[in-house]
């Protein structure tokens, strides 16, 4: 949905010092807490903490996270902290409440318009491909739901598999109901 893409735009515009952490690398401060004086000699001034859910989940992890929020707030040099999630259900109540996370932006799965756009203007830019209006139609409704990400591999898979679009199709729901019963797993 481009939460990452937004973030990273946004760092762009940032005069100062931007550190972008994964959820793997917050892990790596999970035992001695490190990350505040990691932070404090790079002198950044925007911090993009990537798929923190991804790290929180157990106890442990979240009495981590919340340090390592709170660490961060009180640090002399005044930082900006964007943290991005796929789900936020995963993290708890704590974690959410305004003074450590003051501002909450949705980022939904594009529309239809959206994937049309989106769609077109990869393939034309990206990959120097016009193409033709009825296998666009079939590729941007059979990518309902999908992020941009998913979208952007498929269009990928689409012209891999010599532009046979209904072998994409069908690639495409097979994944889109793994991907249902993955989440219902969690």
């Amino acid at each position: 949905t481009g939460k990452s893409m937004f973030a990273l735009a946004l760092a762009e515009r940032t005069t100062g010092k931007v550190i972008k952490i994964d959820a793997s690398f917050i892990r790596q401060f999970n035992e001695n807490k490190m990350l505040k004086q990691f932070c404090l000699k790079l002198g950044a001034d925007l911090i993009v903490l990537d798929d923190v859910d991804h790290f929180v989940g157990q106890l442990d992890q979240n009495q981590t996270f919340l340090y390592i929020l709170e660490s961060l707030k009180t640090m002399e040099h005044k930082t900006t902290v964007i943290m991005t999630v796929n789900d936020i259900a995963r993290l708890n109540a704590a974690m959410l409440r305004p003074g450590r996370v003051d501002e909450i932006i949705e980022f939904k799965a594009p529309m239809k318009v959206q994937r049309t756009e989106f769609i077109s203007r990869l393939l034309l830019e990206k990959f120097n491909f016009k193409i033709n209006d009825e296998d666009l139609e079939k590729l941007v409704e059979a990518t309902r739901g999908l992020t941009q990400a998913y979208i952007k591999e498929w269009v990928k898979f689409y012209l891999i598999e010599d532009r046979e679009i209904e072998k994409v199709v069908e690639s495409i729901k097979k994944r889109k109901a793994n991907i249902k019963t993955a989440n219902k797993k969690e």
